[in-house]
């Protein structure tokens, strides 16, 4: 999976309109629109407020729902309001879900939250502990109903009335999950700890890393060996939306034992070689890292002592450490460049592969720099044959066709 994106201008300017929101959502508990009914509240190991980074805020929007009309979602019963558990699971996107439909059972699992419920049972065990809750989790037109504050409340959420049939759900996802059910992981979007488990067992913390993430964040799982995984969290943020944060992190024998991060912001591609010769590709800052799934280094390279570009990030599209070369491109300034990186020889593909009006073009551009209507060489690496690298190219004016170029090294 390639990481980051390739852009649309056109969208990303126009989101410039939409301003970010950040604030701290608390967790309150209000009176339900059943009345002056109170419905029973979970046990919580930490409030939302003892959660959330002082450094760190986080939002989401919150949800609200009909409860007198005609939303299959959501019923009342006995002056409780359930809802669908296939709803809730939208709302509550950073828990691991299994439903087993023949045994009657929902289990629900993040950080410092777990849950195990019985159809037609008013008790359940929360977060170790069996309780009496609200309502009996109920089974009806072929899914779960749970009682909704009761499930809101115990992760971290708030149900209110806003009318007189309207309830307003506030909810915010504090971390980003991915895995499956035989190794889920979580990663905190405010103060980026991270957490694994097998199935619905209480995640455990398996370490700390750098990530942070308030707005677009999703979570890659790839297992490497038996023992190891990386974990590739992107966050895409900013305002309209253009940069992408990219954090790498393995994990060997249960612990983070090596990440890294890079930050890019513009209208180019983010995108890396994630894997060479059995080594993981981790750009950390302006360094390439070659890393073993240990967490043991094989190489690493100053980009910017190598190329010689400075104050910008770098991509990496092809390397190969058995060679000792790598495709390099400096982000804003996006030249493909040939790096040697044992002697440090560095070649400007362009100038090898496009017509000299195109260079001429390209070298009169380079000074203005200016993100939305430089394109760079617009070379973007396909393959490498042998001896051979195969490019696409877009020529000028942009959109107009691609062609496929190749430069062959010189022994």
């Amino acid at each position: 999976m390639k990481l980051g994106r390739k852009r649309l201008g056109a969208w990303r300017m126009a989101m410039a309109a939409v301003l970010t929101i950040i604030m701290v959502l608390s967790p309150i508990h209000v009176a339900g629109a059943e009345g002056t009914r109170t419905e029973a509240v979970m046990d919580q190991s930490a409030s939302v407020a003892e959660q959330v980074s002082p450094i760190m805020a986080l939002y989401a929007p919150p949800w609200v729902y009909d409860f007198k009309g005609k939303d299959p979602s959501v019923l009342v019963k006995n002056g409780i309001t359930y809802m669908a558990q296939e709803q809730l699971a939208s709302m509550l996107t950073d828990m691991a879900w299994d439903v087993d439909v023949q045994k009657g059972i929902v289990k629900i699992s993040g950080p410092n939250h777990t849950l195990s419920w019985a159809k037609d049972s008013k008790y359940a065990i929360v977060n170790g502990i069996k309780r009496k809750l609200s309502g009996a989790l109920l089974y009806k037109n072929g899914q779960f109903y749970m009682p909704l504050r009761d499930v809101i409340t115990w992760a971290g959420g708030t149900v209110k009335a806003a009318n007189d049939r309207e309830l307003i759900v506030a909810y915010t996802p504090l971390s980003v999950i991915g895995g499956d059910k035989n190794r889920w992981y979580w990663v905190r979007r405010d103060n980026g700890i991270v957490y694994s488990a097998v199935g619905s067992e209480m995640p455990y913390n398996i370490g700390k890393s750098s990530v942070q993430g308030y707005q677009s964040v999703s979570l890659e799982v790839k297992q490497l060996t038996n023992d190891s995984t990386l974990l590739t969290v992107t966050h895409v943020h900013g305002e309209p939306m253009l940069a992408d944060d990219i954090y790498k992190l393995i994990v060997y024998k249960g612990k983070i034992v090596r990440q890294s991060a890079a930050y890019y912001y513009g209208f180019h591609s983010a995108s890396s070689m994630n894997e060479t010769e059995g080594q993981i590709v981790m750009l950390n800052g302006n360094e390439l890292q070659l890393v073993r799934p240990d967490g043991s280094l094989q190489g690493r390279y100053d980009l910017e002592k190598l190329t010689g570009y400075k104050n910008e990030p770098f991509t990496v599209p092809y390397v190969s450490s058995s060679d000792g070369i790598a495709l390099v491109e400096p982000y804003r300034t996006s030249i493909m460049l040939l790096v040697d990186l044992r002697t440090a020889k560095v070649i400007e593909l362009y100038k090898e592969l496009l017509p000299e009006t195109e260079q001429k073009m390209l070298a009169e551009m380079k000074p203005y720099m200016n993100d939305f209507d430089y394109q760079g060489d617009r070379l973007a690496f396909v393959k490498r044959d042998g001896d051979t690298f195969v490019f696409n190219h877009g020529t000028l004016p942009v959109g107009e066709k691609t062609v496929q170029l190749t430069y062959t090294l010189k022994r």
